[in-house]
């Protein structure tokens, strides 16, 4: 089971970037930060063969169940047969692939909140608006993950758990493909506002739709250049543009810095 490091910067109801409008697009507050962590573990493409009785992905649940933690991180994406080998289904949608066996057995498993890194089926996952204006694309994004948001509202209601619903490492699909001394092109970083937003729309459709009551879904945007002398732009450039519930940090350019040393 591989583990990666995570930490939740604006957590469900803290401040980041903007104030969010009061029409629930965002469920974003002005305020301080977090004061509760939780620890958690991320099971995903692990290295290590479990039983062929178990499926891959509750064999690994399983294992992070054993240490007691109540949040657990799984890959929600069109790569489900690499993350997670075994015998699936053939689906064609976010929804679908929650709907299956084994996505199923996980979210009725022992763990409060999921954080789910997210593809579409729609876009897959290579990251296609880094080079596209068209609207459907992004209209097609939000579509699909409306709809999962509101499988998971319908279907979890009344079992307290969370769905957090999250991009990959933001400054690395933003900057793929550019050299370390490129800019990032303006229209490059618009196209992931874009995008962003419109992952955020269907999140916040879906919760206007359906409006149940013990079950969250959140959205959540991940970076992961913060700590070093240059922070990165999905920091500096793209949140202040965007609105979203969540701000995830994939902190392993923490490890470089000294312990002592602010993250302001």
């Amino acid at each position: 089971m591989r583990t990666s490091a995570l930490l939740l910067l604006c957590a469900f109801g803290a401040a980041c970037g903007a104030e969010a409008p009061a029409d629930d697009s965002c469920r974003r507050v002005v305020g301080g930060a977090p004061t509760t962590f939780e620890l958690g573990v991320a099971h995903v493409a692990g290295d290590y063969h479990p039983s062929p009785a178990i499926p891959f992905l509750q064999a690994g649940a399983s294992d992070a169940a054993l240490l007691g933690v109540r949040t657990l991180k799984v890959y929600l994406t069109p790569e489900y047969r690499t993350k997670y080998p075994g015998s699936w289904p053939q689906v064609s949608s976010l929804t679908q692939l929650a709907q299956t066996p084994q996505f199923r057995a996980l979210f009725e498993g022992p763990f409060d909140t999921f954080v789910l890194t997210t593809y579409s089926f729609a876009l897959g996952v290579g990251d296609p608006w880094r080079g596209s204006d068209e609207a459907g694309l992004y209209a097609a994004e939000a579509e699909e993950l409306e709809a999962l948001a509101r499988h998971l509202l319908d279907t979890y209601a009344g079992t307290n758990k969370r769905f957090v619903l999250q991009t990959w490492e933001g400054d690395w699909a933003l900057r793929a493909g550019l050299s370390a001394t490129e800019a990032t092109p303006p229209a490059r970083i618009q196209r992931m506002v874009r995008w962003l937003d419109a992952r955020q729309r269907g999140v916040a459709r879906a919760r206007a739709a359906v409006p149940a009551e013990g079950v969250e879904v959140v959205n959540a945007v991940e970076l992961n250049l913060v700590a070093g002398p240059t922070p990165g732009d999905v920091l500096t450039q793209v949140l202040p543009q965007t609105c979203a519930d969540a701000v995830s940090y994939s902190a392993w350019d923490a490890l470089t810095v000294p312990a002592d040393a602010p993250l302001d």
